[in-house]
């Protein structure tokens, strides 16, 4: 239930959002709202057909971003007008990389028998560079998009990339406490 009602206030939010855009004549943020209903409808797909490691907190969580990040951060200019915007997103970007490793690693290991404590560091080691791995990609995709279409994703250069990827480290190292507690109640197959 949480899902759906999740689904259709972002949906809503998306299509009021993109006819104030059209509105106010700023069609290039269109393609914004279309990823953003793109996205979200593909995501409840996965999340109501039980395919895995998407799960409904990690529906909730994702659509969340995308709702902050895209919509609100691109289209409503919320970078610019919260200073501290872009480094509330990539701490949270931290928290869900943590999230999907853990689900990802739960979903393969498809556990029945308690963890040894190789595996348990395993899983720990997993989600904490699938995290920073995924920090790094983002900003060499922002670092792309700078030189290649002209955008200004790092208008802080060297600086912004390395604050954003502290951000994401922050993000890891807070939720990798919560992480382990979930890993010594995981079990798997021997």
């Amino acid at each position: 239930m949480r899902k759906k009602i999740t689904f259709i206030l972002l949906e809503l939010a998306f299509i009021i959002g993109g006819a104030y855009i059209i509105k106010l004549g700023q069609f290039h943020n269109l393609s914004v709202i279309a990823f953003c209903l793109a996205f979200t409808f593909i995501m409840y797909f996965l999340a109501s057909h039980n395919i895995k490691p998407v799960d409904d907190g990690i529906y909730v969580t994702l659509c969340g971003f995308v709702f902050f990040a895209s919509f609100l951060g691109s289209c409503f200019d919320f970078y610019n007008l919260i200073r501290w915007y872009d480094d509330f997103l990539h701490l949270w970007s931290g928290i869900i990389c943590c999230q999907v490793g853990f689900a990802a690693t739960k979903h393969l290991l498809e556990p029945t028998e308690p963890l040894n404590s190789k595996k348990k560091w395993f899983v720990m080691l997993f989600v904490f560079f699938l995290t920073m791995g995924c920090a790094s990609v983002w900003e060499i995709l922002e670092f792309g998009a700078d030189n290649l279409l002209g955008l200004n994703m790092q208008a802080g250069g060297l600086s912004d990339t390395c604050f954003d990827m502290l951000d994401a480290l922050i993000g890891c190292l807070l939720t990798l406490p919560y992480i382990y507690t979930r890993v010594n109640k995981m079990h798997i197959n021997e």
